[in-house]
């Protein structure tokens, strides 16, 4: 998407804030986000909201929003696994998965980030990697609301049991909560996809291809890493 410039005419990209022939403003330079502001907005209006992300200045948050993620996945695995029956209290199995959490996010974030820069690389497409880390963090808020509600609820009403069993002794708990959980991966999956696209600058055919392909494999390798350190810790 191009801006056109009212001065001069010429045509500029939609993430710059002056032209860059004649130096006219554009548009409102952004220096930090709002968190409250952009994690509502993003629900609503995604496409405008990574826009914004984009030509943030500073991304601030974007690790906190990491940070939400990789614990949604850890609860997640031991969830799968039932690897809450290695656990004789439900106070142990919080604590073991905010340490397992806190000491992953930071490679999880480099490798996550990394992964998304390196495939549109590979497209060919002209990226930086604080956008690309930006996008991965704010394309997660669905694994906040995971994080800060589904899993209190939760463990409110199940406690350890819930993290024992997966497929066997389904409550109406776990039928709920496994379709809310189903409903907000597949958002994340809607609001990643919308910010490659974003970032890769126009809409056509070949770049939705792309970023479906590009989420698909990200998605799976960091999932199935993440799964299989959680193993590694658990055995």
């Amino acid at each position: 998407m191009k801006i056109v410039c009212s001065n001069c005419g010429s045509e500029n990209d939609d993430l710059v804030y002056k032209c860059l022939q004649c130096g006219n403003i554009l548009q409102d330079k952004i220096a930090n986000l709002n968190f409250f502001e952009t994690f509502w907005s993003i629900l609503e209006s995604p496409f405008e909201t990574f826009n914004k992300i984009l030509r943030a200045e500073h991304k601030n948050y974007t690790l906190f929003l990491y940070y939400t993620f990789t614990t949604s996945i850890v609860y997640f695995s031991i969830w799968i696994n039932k690897f809450g029956s290695n656990f004789d209290n439900l106070i142990y199995l919080i604590l073991f998965s905010q340490i397992i959490s806190t000491v992953i996010f930071i490679p999880f974030t480099f490798l996550y980030s990394h992964i998304i820069f390196l495939l549109l690389k590979v497209f060919n497409c002209k990226v930086s990697l604080k956008n690309c880390y930006a996008i991965g963090g704010w394309s997660s808020v669905p694994f906040a609301i995971y994080f800060f509600i589904l899993i209190p609820i939760g463990l409110g009403i199940e406690g350890l049991s819930f993290f024992t069993t997966f497929t066997s002794a389904l409550t109406n708990t776990k039928i709920i909560f496994f379709g809310l959980t189903s409903i907000l991966s597949f958002y994340f999956l809607i609001l990643f996809n919308i910010g490659l696209i974003k970032i890769m600058r126009e809409f056509s055919l070949i770049n939705f291809v792309k970023s479906i392909f590009a989420t698909l494999i990200t998605i799976i390798s960091i999932t199935y890493l993440c799964n299989e350190v959680i193993k590694k810790i658990m055995s």
